[in-house]
């Protein structure tokens, strides 16, 4: 997080460059946004989750009618055209698919349940994902605000005949890595155009 923030915080630096600790200051500044923006994305995320709920909550028993429709459909249908010789094993199998429909009614309610008691287990795991997003902010900006500090110790561990290479491997790798992010970011953003506008012109739910 500290290594994908840097750019915004040394711009920020040299605004703030009249400061004492402007480097500090910028790199609160870029941590409170990257913040909000995240609490920002789980707020939306968890209100689509809610209104999504909601509707399938809705749709169970249109869902379940369906699917008891079509086991009967199965029922009626039943032999499907086979030349069942032995009446005790037709009489077997059409008790099975009777208690299909039943077996998909009881599901549904343990599938309810098992929701849950996930939903609880997830309520109850929020505290220890609240405390590592707080110590993992915090780390990021006491990492960013004294970056140089980490750098330079780091330089010093470590014999000048390694610090070459490592200095060449990370500006090939980093300016390959750039460009493949941004080649693939461009083809996503592409395909997403036309696929929201393919979509919305064949008037698809969900688009």
């Amino acid at each position: 997080v500290s290594a994908m923030i840097e750019r915004p915080v040394r711009a920020l630096t040299a605004a703030f460059r009249r400061r004492p600790r402007g480097r500090a200051a910028a790199a609160g500044a870029v941590v409170l946004l990257v913040t909000a923006m995240l609490l920002l994305a789980l707020l939306l995320l968890t209100l689509r989750l809610v209104e999504e709920g909601k509707a399938l909550i809705a749709a169970a028993p249109a869902l379940i009618e369906r699917a008891t429709a079509a086991v009967t459909g199965w029922v009626e249908a039943f032999p499907f055209g086979l030349n069942l010789r032995d009446s005790r094993l037709e009489r077997q199998l059409i008790d099975l698919l009777k208690t299909l429909g039943a077996q998909l009614a009881a599901r549904a309610a343990t599938l309810a349940s098992g929701a849950a008691m996930g939903a609880l287990k997830t309520a109850t795991s929020l505290p220890t994902a609240l405390l590592f997003l707080v110590l993992t902010l915090l780390g990021a900006f006491y990492l960013s605000r004294d970056r140089e500090q980490a750098l330079g110790w780091l330089r010093r561990m470590l014999p000048e005949k390694a610090l070459a290479p490592l200095r060449r491997m990370r500006a090939g790798v980093g300016k390959c890595v750039v460009c493949q992010v941004r080649a693939t970011i461009m083809l996503l953003f592409i395909i997403f155009i036309e696929l929201t506008l393919g979509f919305c012109l064949m008037r698809i739910e969900y688009a």
